[in-house]
């Protein structure tokens, strides 16, 4: 995925680029206990960084699905099975829906099992713009489970 790691500042960076190929923005992911555990530079607003899944299958009579993460990582995983995107904390505006939408006809939301709210609030916009929406509540982080696990908790 491109991703780096500075071992001098014990991160896990992130870049995202735009269509032609040059940086956008980028995340890094803080291992140093005291600190921040992100710390970004560029538009993340501005960006749909979609994991797509390496597998383009037909999914029959179900419409074309994308799963939102909190994070990188987690998107990463769920791209064995689903396309996937991070909302980068535990937000998506409207405007990034309505961008999504053009694109997706079914959105399922899986944010880690603290931000409950924050993941029916996300369904509840999409559903609000015309889009099937539903929430994945568990206790664990999406990056946490196996693969066979993630396509159980996707399709059903």
């Amino acid at each position: 995925h491109g991703w780096k790691y500075s071992p001098s500042w014990n991160q896990l960076v992130f870049i995202f680029k735009d269509q032609e190929g040059e940086v956008e923005a980028w995340q890094a992911r803080n291992f140093n206990e005291g600190k921040t555990k992100y710390f970004s530079q560029g538009p993340l607003n501005d960006i749909l960084p979609i994991f797509q899944t390496s597998e383009r299958f037909l999914e029959g009579s179900q419409p074309r699905r994308l799963v939102v993460v909190e994070d990188v990582v987690s998107a990463a995983k769920i791209a064995r099975q689903s396309d996937a995107m991070p909302c980068l904390g535990s937000h998506l505006p409207v405007r990034k829906i309505n961008a999504l939408k053009r694109l997706y006809s079914s959105l399922i939301v899986w944010l880690d099992h603290d931000k409950w709210k924050e993941a029916c609030e996300i369904a509840d916009k999409a559903k609000w713009l015309g889009m099937s929406a539903r929430v994945i509540y568990s206790e664990g982080d999406p990056k946490e489970y196996s693969d066979d696990e993630i396509k159980i908790e996707i399709t059903s």
